[in-house]
């Protein structure tokens, strides 16, 4: 099962453009989110151009949990919360 993190919004695209956001930190949110969760993968995070042209001046910045198999909303909710908490940590608003 895949859990992609991305920014959720134009209003938070517009905020990453003012202060440039490092897909590492995010990245780094990731893998300590996960490292409760066995058999969990990290794919590193990136910056994707919005609206998906290299050319943008705007752009998001996506990351990616693999889970070992399928799992329940119990799990999930576990997974975002263990995410949130680690976001919050780096400065991020959760929203």
């Amino acid at each position: 099962m895949k859990v992609t993190i991305a920014t959720p919004d134009r209003k938070t695209v517009a905020a990453l453009t003012k202060k440039l956001v490092e897909p590492a930190r995010i990245t780094r949110c990731l893998e300590r989110a996960s490292a409760g969760f066995a058999g969990t993968r990290v794919i590193d995070a990136q910056c994707v151009a919005l609206p998906l042209d290299p050319q943008a001046h705007t752009f998001s910045v996506c990351g990616e949990l693999r889970l070992p198999s399928e799992v329940g909303w119990e799990v999930l909710s576990a997974v975002a919360r263990a995410l949130a908490r680690e976001l919050e940590r780096a400065g991020f608003a959760v929203e």
